[in-house]
C-alpha cells in the first residue's frame, strides 16, 4: 500500500509525486485534502464529496490510523489545517483593518489644471519647473488628465506663493486652466477650446473639397490666391499656439510635437509660397497649403 511515503517534518504526512499533483490545502508541504481521499479510499469508505466528507474520513482515519499505511498521526494534520486555515483569516483582516495613510500635518496639495500640454516633453518640462521652485516638496504632472499635482512643505505657503508657482507654468510655456465652478463657466470654457477648431475647419475643407471632387473626376481646384487667403489664417493665427510652445521648447533646449508641428506645417506653407511666386504668370503651381492647414486643424 504505497500511496503515501511515511511522515513529513514534525509527524505531518508526507505525499509522492502523484499525490502533489492532486493540488488542495497546503501546509508545510503537506497536501491536506490528498491524504484524506488517499484514506478514503484505502479504507473502502466511500465517502461522497461534498461538505463535511473530510469531517467523516478524518474521524473514521483516526479510529483504523494502524490499519493504513504511512498515517500515524491524522489529528495532527487536521491541527495543521486549521492552523493554516487561521493563518490566512488573520493576515486577511490585518490587511483589511488596515487604516489609510493620513496626510502630513501642515502639508499644503494644490491642484491644477494645465493648458498647452501636448505630449510627454511637455509634462515633463512642467514638472520640472515647478520642482525647482522653493518650498516645492513633491509634483507629479498627469498628461492624460492635463493636471498638475504640487505639494509644498510644511510652512512653505506664502501669499506669493500661488502666483510664483504660476508664473513658472507660464514661463515654461504653459498655463493653468481656472477651474469651471458652475455649469455657466463649464460651457464657456467648452466653447473657448471649440471654437478654434471649428474655425480651422470651416477654412480648411474648402481647401480639401478639390481633392474630394477629383475622385469623381471633377476639377474644382482653387486658385493660388484663394488657397493662400484660406491657409494663412489657420496658420499664424489658430495655430499661433504651437509657435509658442515651440519658442519655450528652443529656450529650453528640448523638443516637443508642438515644435515638430510648426517646423511641418511652415515648411509646407513656405513652400507653397516660393512655388506661387516663382511661377510665370498665368500658371497655377502645385502648392500645399491645404496640408498644413489640415495638420493644424487635426492638432487643435
Amino acid at each position: 500500500m504505497g500511496f503515501l511515503s511515511g511522515r513529513g517534518v514534525g509527524g505531518g504526512v508526507a505525499l509522492s509525486g502523484d499525490q502533489r499533483q492532486q493540488g488542495g490545502d497546503v501546509f508545510l508541504g503537506v497536501h491536506v485534502h490528498a491524504v484524506v481521499r488517499a484514506v478514503d479510499v484505502h479504507l473502502g469508505l466511500g465517502v461522497p464529496a461534498q461538505h463535511g466528507a473530510c469531517d467523516r474520513i478524518f474521524a473514521v482515519a483516526t479510529g483504523h490510523a494502524g490499519d493504513v499505511e504511512g498515517v500515524f498521526h491524522v489529528s495532527q494534520v487536521r491541527l495543521m489545517q486549521r492552523k493554516s486555515r487561521g493563518q490566512r483569516h488573520s493576515e486577511n483582516n490585518k490587511t483589511m483593518n488596515q487604516a489609510p495613510t493620513a496626510p502630513a500635518p501642515d502639508l499644503c496639495v494644490l491642484d491644477w489644471g494645465i493648458d498647452g500640454m501636448t505630449c510627454a516633453s511637455c509634462s515633463g518640462r512642467v514638472e520640472r519647473a515647478l520642482a525647482g521652485q522653493a518650498g516645492v516638496a513633491q509634483v507629479s504632472v498627469n498628461l492624460a488628465t492635463e493636471r498638475a499635482h504640487i505639494e509644498l512643505s510644511p510652512g512653505a505657503m506664502a501669499e506669493d506663493t500661488p502666483a510664483r508657482l504660476r508664473r513658472a507654468i507660464r514661463d515654461a510655456g504653459y498655463s493653468v486652466r481656472v477651474d469651471a465652478s458652475t455649469p455657466q463657466d463649464t460651457a464657456a470654457q467648452h466653447w473657448r477650446e471649440l471654437w478654434p477648431v471649428l474655425a480651422a475647419a470651416a477654412l480648411s475643407l474648402p481647401l480639401v473639397w478639390p481633392m474630394v471632387a477629383g475622385l469623381w473626376g471633377q476639377h474644382a481646384m482653387l486658385p493660388v490666391a484663394w488657397q493662400f487667403a484660406l491657409a494663412t489664417p489657420v496658420q499664424f493665427v489658430l495655430g499661433a499656439r504651437f509657435y509658442r510652445a515651440a519658442w519655450y521648447a528652443i529656450k529650453a533646449g528640448s523638443g516637443n510635437m508642438d515644435l515638430l508641428v510648426a517646423l511641418g506645417t511652415t515648411a509646407g506653407w513656405a513652400l507653397s509660397v516660393g512655388l506661387w511666386w516663382a511661377a510665370p504668370a498665368g500658371h497655377e503651381p502645385h502648392v500645399y497649403f491645404e496640408s498644413a492647414a489640415v495638420v493644424i486643424t487635426l492638432v487643435l
